[in-house]
């Protein structure tokens, strides 16, 4: 039996100081981006904050939302992490740094409502985009994430691929 995405949406998504996160619209304050010492991703209930190369300006960002685990994809990427997310609300936004785009948003990735949710992130070009430091609106991203959501029970955090300068820094 093949599994397929709920939903799935890749375009480019505006970052700053060095990362983006995932929240339900009432959360303000975030989880530190290298808390969880993963050199990837950090999770608080009904918030995550994924650490970037690029410090400002876009990147590629696939989100995918599943009803269950999807296969596990490494080859292409230079960082893969799976880590617990709870969502309390039922509301888990990509954060939009900026709103001055004519971007459509992001689906809910809490697709399930209220629970607890798998949340793998994967990244390549980290690297490149911390030599980049800034990509302007007109110049091609250089870093390309990968966001993969279901429902799950809570399970430890998983370092699945880490092969990045970035990711090994931010390591604990």
């Amino acid at each position: 039996m093949t599994v397929a995405a709920h939903q799935r949406l890749r375009q480019r998504h505006d970052v700053g100081d060095g990362s983006y996160s995932i929240r339900a619209e009432d959360v303000s304050e975030l989880p530190s981006p290298f808390e969880d010492g993963n050199g990837l991703i950090s999770t608080a209930p009904d918030a995550a904050t994924v650490i970037t190369g690029l410090n400002t300006g876009d990147i590629w960002l696939t989100v995918e939302t599943w009803d269950t685990e999807p296969p596990t994809e490494l080859q292409d990427w230079d960082a893969v992490v799976e880590v617990p997310y709870t969502s309390t609300t039922g509301d888990a936004q990509i954060f939009e740094e900026w709103t001055d785009n004519d971007r459509p948003p992001f689906p809910n990735l809490a697709t399930a409502g209220p629970g607890s949710y798998r949340l793998r992130a994967h990244a390549r070009g980290r690297d490149t985009g911390r030599q980049a430091d800034l990509i302007e609106p007109n110049e091609e991203p250089v870093e390309e994430h990968l966001l993969q959501i279901w429902p799950d029970t809570e399970r430890p955090i998983a370092i699945l691929k880490m092969t990045d300068q970035v990711g090994a820094e931010t390591l604990s």
